[in-house]
């Protein structure tokens, strides 16, 4: 987590967009497949 805020610090800056984290280390299962959906918006 500390690196994921160390870069998110050098990109973003206030007023800070919504954001999610989620620890998946239980969850990590050989051969599994993870869906992550992204919106972002370009200036």
């Amino acid at each position: 987590m500390a690196a994921f805020m160390e870069v998110r610090d050098k990109y973003l800056r206030e007023p800070w967009p919504a954001w999610t984290a989620i620890g998946i280390t239980e969850l990590a299962v050989p051969g599994a497949h993870v869906e992550i959906r992204v919106t972002a918006k370009l200036p």
